[in-house]
């Protein structure tokens, strides 16, 4: 049920399954009797490339993107369900009692929604398939969840962040970066903690703002990280051995 190493989430009497299969599930924790399954699209294989739904107009990029993706358990709070999976571009989310699709997203708008404007706009007119490697910001990512923060989900696309509303999807504040996101990130109440390869961060996970940075040496593909409470520690291969960045804002470790 399980592959690419996404673990489950347990809560509350049942675990949450991301199968990267196109499927989620929810059972039962005490004897693991399936409660509902929940399909999404996924990526699909043809005789040329790796496709994917027709409403992503970007095949030329879908192996690069797979391939990118790190994927993370379910994102569980109150009555939903997140998912960020690895065998599709996009964002799900789903109703905890029943399985419903609630919501799924693509991409981050270029602006947060205006609920009034947005039903007066007429419909954009529809892009033509890329066909080759013409858009940067697509050809390095696609949405991903990195986490949650209050009643919103923390994303990424590229070089950019954004906290959607976790009951309806909308865009509550986008922040552009220099870099793409690097994982795992720390969110600690309403304040965001990250790195990007040559930066690490703290964001005012209320309003999308950069509070304080502090450089990097720059992060390679092959560095090992993780956050604890004082800042950011960093694994480099070989004799290189461990550095350690305290948060931005505070003293050095």
């Amino acid at each position: 049920m399980n592959r690419y190493g996404i673990r489950l989430t347990i809560h509350e009497g049942a675990v949450y399954a991301a199968t990267t299969m196109g499927a989620v599930a929810r059972c039962d924790a005490r004897d693991g009797m399936i409660e509902w399954v929940a399909a999404y699209p996924q990526f699909s294989v043809n005789s040329k490339e790796l496709v994917v739904p027709n409403d992503w107009p970007h095949a030329w990029d879908a192996a690069f993107v797979n391939n990118r993706r790190h994927a993370i358990p379910p994102l569980v709070r109150g009555d939903v369900v997140v998912l960020s999976p690895r065998d599709s571009v996009a964002v799900f989310a789903f109703d905890r009692r029943t399985g419903d699709e609630l919501w799924h997203k693509l991409h981050i708008e270029d602006e947060v929604e205006d609920a009034e404007e947005s039903e007066e706009a007429p419909p954009a007119p529809a892009s033509p398939p890329v066909e080759g490697p013409a858009d940067e910001e697509v050809h390095y990512g696609s949405l991903e969840a990195l986490g949650l923060i209050g009643d919103g989900v923390l994303v990424t696309f590229h070089r950019r962040i954004a906290v959607l509303d976790l009951a309806t999807g909308k865009v509550r504040w986008t922040q552009t970066l220099s870099a793409p996101v690097e994982t795992p990130v720390r969110v600690v109440g309403t304040t965001i903690y990250l790195a990007t390869a040559t930066d690490l961060m703290h964001i005012d996970g209320a309003t999308g703002k950069i509070a304080a940075t502090r450089a990097l040496a720059p992060l390679r593909t092959d560095n090992g990280f993780a956050f604890d409470e004082k800042g950011l520690i960093v694994v480099k291969p070989g004799k290189y051995g461990i550095t350690c960045y305290g948060m931005p804002g505070k003293e050095s470790r």
